[in-house]
C-alpha cells in the first residue's frame, strides 16, 4: 500500500513527464543546458526541494545540487528564483 508520500510523488511524476516534455520541445533557450538540467529546472519551478527532486529522479540530493551549480553557470545566474524566471523568459520568447 502507498503511503501519501508516494502517491505525492506517483502524482508528481506523472505530472512532470507532460511538462518535461513540453520543455524540452519549446524551450530552445540556447544556454548549453542537458536534458537532465531541463528537468531538474523543470521540477525546479515547481517548487520542490533538492531532496524531492533528487526523489523523483532517482538520484542523490549532492546530485541535484551539482546540476543546480552548472545551471546556475549556465544561466548566470544565483538563486534558485533567477534561475526560475530565466527559464520562464526563455519560454516565452520561444513562443
Amino acid at each position: 500500500m502507498m503511503g501519501s508520500i508516494g502517491l505525492y510523488l506517483a502524482f508528481r511524476r506523472s505530472h512532470f513527464a507532460f511538462t518535461a516534455r513540453s520543455v524540452s520541445e519549446t524551450a530552445k533557450m540556447g544556454d548549453g543546458l542537458s536534458k537532465r538540467e531541463f528537468e531538474v529546472l523543470s521540477w525546479l519551478q515547481q517548487g520542490m526541494s533538492n531532496k524531492e527532486i533528487a526523489i523523483a529522479l532517482d538520484v542523490s540530493p549532492r546530485t541535484v545540487q551539482k546540476h543546480l551549480q552548472r545551471i546556475y553557470l549556465n544561466l548566470d545566474v544565483h538563486t534558485r528564483a533567477e534561475a526560475i524566471v530565466r527559464m520562464r523568459r526563455g519560454l516565452r520568447d520561444t513562443q
